[in-house]
């Protein structure tokens, strides 16, 4: 969990993931990959995409003058939103 206003790492929780779901360019789809329990325990996001995804959210809310539940995806290092909607509950 982030800081709204300043982006800093208030809350974090790691599950460990055996499996990664990819994209495989030869297969024009996905493809799972198994991991080692390292690999598999480490951060999915960066700092640097952390802060992106917080700044989008926030744009997002600004445009629509109200918080949002947004759905959101990395293709190579393109943050791409996929779909907002108004948050109804909290």
């Amino acid at each position: 969990m982030l800081e709204r206003e300043t982006g800093a790492v208030v809350e974090e929780f790691i599950s460990v993931q055996p499996v990664a779901v990819t994209y495989d360019a030869q297969l024009d789809g996905t493809r799972h990959v198994e991991l080692s329990e390292a690999q598999g325990a480490e951060r999915v996001l960066d700092g640097d995409q952390l802060e992106r995804v917080r700044s989008m959210g926030l744009r997002v809310e600004a445009f629509f003058g109200a918080p949002q539940d947004i759905e959101w995806s990395f293709r190579n290092d393109e943050l791409l939103l996929l779909q907002s909607r108004p948050v109804t509950t909290l």
